[in-house]
């Protein structure tokens, strides 16, 4: 079955699997503004697309992010302290993993994306 969103594939009765082919932004904004208790956003490298998508969660709900924080990746510009600090500011829980390579968003432990873009 195709939606607005992409192609839904029912892999039991109460599972879904949906393969995404919108704009990514527009199916991760959706899941934000619906969230009800957390989000977990993971990503070597950021920019202010986090912060935007995280300003659509509910302010009651968890949100943590899990990056990378190695300086030279700031230095070239592959992610933005300027965006960490925003996000820590805004109450977002910020982790590092130095050696972080997987892409993925939850949302709520019911829908997830798993990605090969960054949060760039």
């Amino acid at each position: 079955m195709v939606s607005g969103m992409g192609t839904l594939l029912r892999t039991s009765k109460t599972h879904i699997l949906q393969v995404v082919t919108t704009p990514t932004f527009d199916w991760l904004a959706q899941k934000a503004r619906e969230c009800h208790s957390r989000v977990l956003i993971a990503s070597p490298y950021v920019n202010n697309g986090v912060v935007q998508l995280t300003g659509l969660v509910p302010r009651d709900v968890s949100r943590t992010l899990v990056t990378r924080t190695d300086l030279r990746d700031f230095a070239l510009g592959a992610s933005n302290l300027e965006t960490l600090c925003t996000l820590a500011r805004d109450g977002v829980t910020v982790r590092s993993l130095s050696d972080l390579h997987a892409k993925m968003y939850i949302f709520d432990d019911t829908s997830a994306l798993v990605t090969s873009a960054n949060a760039t």
